[in-house]
């Protein structure tokens, strides 16, 4: 069969992507890569460490994060963070929060400052500022250097 026209490039695009693995063959089941895990390194913290730290058991009751995916804050987002101007690490993450005791799990993006003894305060980033946004907590490794 030979194609002619319009439908010969279509049907070559088809086929190239069909032996790339394009397309055909993946499924539901095959899940892309996430974006945050590619690990990024700020001022000798890595995004590991924080996301380590910040899904550590908290105190009973204390606001915790369930889930957390972070990345290297932009720098729209470094100047729009709530902590003011800083020469601390910054990282933008995404997280699940939940308040402790049975409390919905709440996800949203927060600005995580990693201070110089290892610990962190994550704001969350929200157009109209509410009380108990914050999560505060220790533990990043490397947060010393």
């Amino acid at each position: 069969m030979t194609l002619t026209g319009r439908a010969a490039p279509v049907a070559a695009a088809v086929l190239v992507a069909a032996l790339s693995g394009c397309g055909a063959g993946a499924g539901a089941d095959d899940p892309a890569p996430a974006p945050a895990a590619r690990v990024q390194v700020v001022h000798g913290i890595s995004t590991a460490a924080v996301e380590r730290a910040l899904l550590r058991r908290a105190p009973a009751g204390a606001p915790h994060p369930v889930a957390a995916a972070c990345r290297a804050a932009s720098a729209t987002e470094l100047r729009a963070v709530p902590f003011g101007r800083t020469r601390r690490p910054v990282f933008s993450c995404a997280m699940t929060v939940t308040g402790g005791q049975g409390a919905a799990r709440v996800a949203g993006r927060y600005d995580v400052q990693v201070l110089a003894n290892g610990c962190y305060v994550a704001e969350r980033r929200a157009r109209r500022p509410r009380l108990g946004q914050a999560v505060y907590g220790c533990g990043v490794s490397g947060a010393g250097r």
